[in-house]
């Protein structure tokens, strides 16, 4: 499978990994897609089973040049992980019932997403932004927020390329969009967020404002 190669980065275990990158219109990998369907999650858990390691390829969406007929890898359209992608989709589910049988085994897939690539909840897509800032700024259900914060308690703190920790973002967004019947919602949230922070100590690199580095 034909792939770009971005910028090369260190793990928790000082190796240095390359950055995997596929394009989207020319050869997604078979998780994406199915993710991408937004109602697969079987045959997606399945493909993540024998597959783990398309839980760890960026897939991205590229603009063409001229007659359209020329991509330019250059202008980068959209860039996800799977995680990314499935939190996008599956936003602003709080209203979901728990007995739903489909969104009981995406709830697993999200668990099964992160065991697969446990580094993805702090990786940052094309926007700058973390699974847990695309969680809050899309209304994600509360059991989503939770276990992205229980995979890595430092994400509470990283900032989106505005300089806003989750809890300035969630203010934000529901400052914006709250509804009636989302204040209970956004009561829970910015308590669930709060413990987190009071349960991690972070460190000058949890804190540092990585939207200014390139």
């Amino acid at each position: 499978q034909e792939c770009n190669v971005g910028e090369m980065h260190t793990g928790d275990d000082g190796k240095r990994a390359v950055e995997v990158i596929v394009d989207f219109d020319a050869n997604p990998t078979v998780l994406f897609q199915l993710i991408y369907s937004g109602n697969k999650w079987d045959e997606a858990k399945l493909r993540l089973e024998t597959h783990p390691e398309e839980a760890r390829v960026w897939v991205a969406r590229y603009s063409t040049r001229g007659s359209g007929s020329t991509v330019s890898t250059d202008d980068v359209r959209w860039k996800l992980l799977p995680l990314h992608l499935f939190i996008a989709l599956k936003g602003n589910s709080s209203s979901s019932s728990a007995n739903d049988d489909n969104d009981l085994v995406s709830a697993d897939f999200l668990t099964s997403l992160i065991q697969a690539f446990p580094e993805a909840v702090l990786c940052r897509d094309d926007q700058n932004m973390i699974p847990l800032h695309c969680a809050i700024r899309g209304l994600s259900s509360l059991d989503t927020v939770q276990t992205l914060l229980c995979a890595d308690p430092s994400s509470v703190y990283m900032k989106d390329n505005k300089g806003r920790n989750s809890i300035v973002l969630a203010e934000k967004v529901y400052g914006h969009s709250r509804r009636r019947g989302d204040e209970d919602v956004y009561k829970k949230l910015m308590a669930m967020l709060a413990s987190s922070m009071r349960g991690f100590k972070p460190t000058q690199t949890d804190t540092e404002d990585y939207s200014l580095e390139q």
